[in-house]
């Protein structure tokens, strides 16, 4: 079961946009206040008050965003945070990572706030958001897999398929186009699912496909008794083999949660499948994962005709899908049609 976390960015507050030093004190700081305790310098030549909170992703996008020219944009993870993937918030264990800017702009420099990237943008790939010059969807999210490894462009293709803003058919449409394709993102598209539900549950997927050498599970599909009881959506299902798979949160530690998780398992043994789960910690003990895998697949294939196969994934008659197991790239065409129908 994934951790409960929204995908989709909630209402953003409203921005703080740096301004320039100003010697009458009016439209900003006057050189002597900037110097204060009440101003914050962003970026050269640029201030906020220092009450704001640049812990804010979006804030900490607003205030490197500035640097921009007319010609430039956000792009990469900021510019997907921008459009509403709540994954990216550019936090990484080392701390805030830059945001990426690309521009004509040859004097644009790097620093330890903002990578900046020379090249030229279509005006087809530049859009507004939130009052900010971002790359489109696709764009951005192809700038982010490039500057990943391969999980984690993976995860960040999932991610973006989660928050519901582009699909894998969309991205390899992209890909096509551009020159000299970054090697990485190809095979991540092919690892790549649109049913994943967290960060970490598409991680475990990985485990099992790349380093436990297993074929490829379906994720999230709703599992039946044979009198059509909904048993569960497991997070990984082996059809074959009749194995269920769960990342188990840290929403999944308190009591009565546990005990929820336990009834699940019960339910899912009772009716011929066997059961696994992974917490945060196995995600970085790769080796001792693959075993417990390895362990389960080995008793699943020992057991298998002597389990009782009590299960189904057809539906039942009157069965209601889910919203998310409708085909992304539907809603996505649809959502495009009514936003041109909005635009006449």
């Amino acid at each position: 079961m994934a951790e409960h976390w929204q995908p989709k960015v909630g209402k953003i507050e409203p921005l703080v946009h740096p301004i320039a030093i100003d010697p009458q004190g009016i439209a900003g700081p006057t050189r002597g206040q900037a110097q204060g305790p009440f101003w914050r310098q962003s970026t050269h030549g640029l201030y906020v008050p220092s009450t704001t909170d640049s812990d804010r992703p979006e804030q900490r996008i607003a205030e490197q965003a500035v640097r921009l020219g007319p010609k430039g944009a956000v792009t990469g993870w900021a510019a997907l945070r921008m459009h509403g993937a709540a994954y990216f918030d550019g936090a990484s264990d080392a701390g805030f990572r830059p945001v990426n800017l690309v521009s004509p702009d040859r004097h644009l420099r790097s620093d330890d706030k903002a990578t900046c990237h020379l090249g030229m943008l279509p005006a087809s790939e530049r859009v507004a958001r939130h009052g900010i010059a971002v790359t489109m969807i696709e764009r951005a999210l192809y700038d982010e897999m490039a500057g990943c490894d391969l999980r984690g462009a993976v995860v960040a293709m999932d991610m973006a398929a989660l928050a519901e803003l582009t699909s894998m058919r969309r991205m390899r449409r992209h890909a096509e186009t551009r020159r000299g394709a970054f090697p990485i993102v190809w095979p991540a598209l092919n690892l790549a699912t649109h049913h994943s539900r967290s960060p970490a549950e598409s991680r475990m997927l990985l485990i099992w496909e790349l380093d436990a050498g297993l074929p490829r599970p379906v994720c999230n599909r709703p599992i039946f008794s044979l009198e059509g009881e909904l048993l569960g959506v497991p997070d990984l299902l082996d059809v074959e083999l009749g194995i269920v798979g769960e990342y188990d949160g840290a929403d999944h530690q308190a009591k009565d949660r546990r005990f929820r998780d336990l009834g699940r398992e019960t339910t899912f043994r009772k009716h011929g499948l066997e059961y696994f789960t992974v917490v945060a910690g196995d995600l970085h003990q790769i080796e001792a994962t693959v075993e417990r895998m390895a362990s389960v697949v080995e008793r699943a294939r020992s057991t298998e005709h002597v389990r009782p196969r009590v299960w189904t994934l057809i539906p039942p008659p009157g069965w209601v899908p889910f919203a998310s197991d409708e085909d992304l790239d539907v809603r996505l065409d649809f959502n495009d049609f009514l936003a041109s129908v909005r635009e006449t």
